[in-house]
C-alpha cells in the first residue's frame, strides 16, 4: 500500500514535518507503523485505527500512543496521511478533525 503525504498548494507536507519534528523514539514507532502499513496494508499492520467521519480515520501511534495521524484511503492501494497532532484528551479533538476533514475534501 502506497501511503502518501498531504501537500498543501505550496509543496510543504505538514504531516512529514509533525513526524520530523518529534522526539526520537516516537519518530521511530510512527515511522515503523507506516512501514507495516506500507507492507501489508492497513488491515494487516499491527496499529490501532477507527473510523472518525465519512472516510475520514486515525491511527494512534507513537510512546503510549500519544500521536494522532489523521488518514484517507483512496483506493485500496493508496492512503494519505492527512494530519497529525498529539492526543490531548479522550477523542479526537474539533479543530484537529475538521482539518483533516477539510484536507480529505481537496484529495478525494
Amino acid at each position: 500500500m502506497d501511503v502518501i503525504y498531504y501537500q498543501t498548494s505550496s509543496g510543504r507536507e505538514p504531516v512529514r514535518v509533525y513526524i520530523n519534528e518529534l522526539p526520537k523514539e516516537d519518530r521511530v514507532i510512527i515511522t515503523g507503523d507506516l512501514e507495516q502499513i506500507r507492507d501489508h496494508g492497513i488491515m494487516a499492520a499491527n496499529v490501532v485505527s477507527r473510523k472518525l467521519i465519512e472516510k475520514l480515520w486515525e491511527i494512534k501511534t507513537g510512546t503510549r500512543s500519544q500521536q494522532r495521524l489523521f488518514y484517507c484511503v483512496i483506493s485500496c492501494d493508496m492512503l494519505v496521511l492527512l494530519h497529525a497532532c498529539k492526543k490531548q484528551k479522550q477523542g479526537a479533538q474539533r479543530g484537529d478533525v475538521d482539518l483533516a476533514y477539510k484536507r480529505m475534501r481537496e484529495v478525494l
